[in-house]
């Protein structure tokens, strides 16, 4: 008698062979064919997206600047343009060459932003970010004819040094910036906690002003001793290009209101405002009202008239005094309906520029004013609101002004960063789904 194992070997014995599906492989190439597509697709759409954002950022930093026309000559622009964080720096795209103006502006960064310099090209407008060694962060000083750049320089003290709370690098001496080579000339000075910037100001092209007193104390002594530096020896005066280091004058520190650009500086003293002559050193005392022109006043280029607004608050009438007689008399007039927060300079024997509230009051802008009559009109739109901080060339005045295309506004380079990072990781978890899903 046969089993039941016995039965099931002859069944299997007699059954026919299988044979594999006709149609299997056509399905599995197709399988395949479909994932290879797709994950092509995707790849391709993400490039291209990638390319997209990319490309965001670049179109957003062309900024159309031109090169300047042959034979252009350098000059003041018509508009200032509030200038973007993330402008390039002259580290990375080489000096600017002649400036017309050097504006204060926050630099992006990485982890925070930081103060720094932003200066406009005179010949085509362009705006770059000035990447001056050893920056400490202070105050900075265009020369008349925009070709150089002084400010104060940080670096080790000998003691603690004082940060003014954390705020500031310590200043250890003064450097001046060539915009046209990029070469930078430095004096340092020997100091145990930092010097106490005062004045730093062009009298011409050539000669730099300057003063400055020693920190008391560092950040390590107490509380109660915070604050509070030596006074300045005087006022000192610095030729870059001729003289290895400053040297001191015969004016005693005070603070400089004003210089026309061409060796004349109005000089507030402790007994009254003095007109100073650097190249004869001749100092003459004047009748004029103190500790009001602090900044927003205009010497004209023969030194013998001075712009200012007239007494507080701000804006103001614009007051024009004329220094007459062996005795420097002065004589006093005012420029009819001319409110003004601050006189730039004098264009001319007949005009200033002042900054004055724009038409629609919302902004302040430069405007050119007839001292006589006080007519005016807007000669440089700027991006307001808020005073003008910036410094112009003022050797570049005799100039018309000109006309430029509005500077990059790059994108954040960090959220570039994020959206390009963010789209291939969806782009990768989409996908490693979908070729999880698809089966023959």
């Amino acid at each position: 008698m046969s089993t039941l194992h016995d039965r099931l070997a002859d069944l299997a014995q007699d059954a026919p062979p299988a044979l594999p599906d006709p149609g299997l492989w056509d399905v599995a190439r197709g399988y395949h064919r479909r994932r290879r597509l797709g994950t092509a697709v995707v790849a391709g759409a993400t490039v291209l997206a990638l390319a997209l954002i990319g490309g965001l950022g670049w179109v957003r930093a062309d900024d159309g600047i031109e090169p300047a026309a042959p034979g252009a000559r350098p000059a003041l622009p018509d508009t200032i343009w509030e200038p973007s964080r993330w402008l390039p720096g002259t580290d990375d795209e080489g000096p600017l060459g002649q400036l017309a103006a050097l504006l204060p502006a926050e630099r992006g960064g990485w982890t925070g932003a930081e103060e720094a310099v932003v200066g406009v090209s005179a010949a085509t407008g362009e705006y770059r970010f000035l990447d001056l060694p050893d920056d400490a962060r202070r105050d900075h000083a265009l020369s008349p004819d925009g070709v150089h750049v002084a400010y104060w320089v940080t670096g080790a003290t000998e003691g603690t040094p004082q940060t003014a709370g954390g705020q500031y690098l310590p200043a250890t001496g003064v450097a001046v910036h060539d915009t046209v080579t990029g070469a930078t000339v430095r004096h340092d000075v020997s100091t145990e906690h930092g010097l106490a910037p005062d004045e730093l100001i062009w009298s011409d092209s050539d000669t730099l002003v300057l003063s400055y007193g020693q920190e008391y104390v560092g950040d390590d002594a107490p509380a109660r001793k915070q604050g509070g530096s030596t006074p300045s020896d005087g006022l000192m005066t610095w030729e870059p290009d001729v003289e290895e280091e400053p040297t001191l004058t015969n004016v005693e520190a005070g603070a400089v209101e004003t210089s026309n650009g061409r060796g004349a500086l109005l000089v507030q003293l402790d007994d009254g405002m003095v007109r100073w002559d650097v190249e004869t050193g001749a100092v003459t005392r004047l009748p004029l009202p103190g500790r009001l022109m602090a900044e927003v006043a205009a010497l004209d280029r023969t030194g013998q008239r001075a712009a200012y607004p007239r007494g507080n608050p701000s804006p103001n009438g614009i007051s024009v005094v004329r220094l007459v007689g062996p005795q420097e008399t002065a004589e006093s007039s005012p420029v009819p309906g001319a409110d003004t927060f601050a006189v730039l300079a004098w264009l001319d024997a007949q005009h200033v520029l002042a900054e004055r509230y724009a038409p629609d009051e919302l902004h302040t802008d430069l405007q050119r004013v007839d001292v006589t009559t006080g007519e005016s009109e807007t000669v440089v739109d700027l991006p307001g609101p808020g005073n003008f901080r910036g410094e112009l060339a003022v050797g570049l005045l005799d100039e018309p002004f000109a006309s430029h295309p509005a500077p990059p506004r790059p994108l954040d380079p960090r959220l570039l960063v994020g959206l390009s990072a963010g789209l291939v990781l969806i782009v990768g978890l989409a996908l490693r789904r979908w070729r999880s899903r698809v089966r023959p």
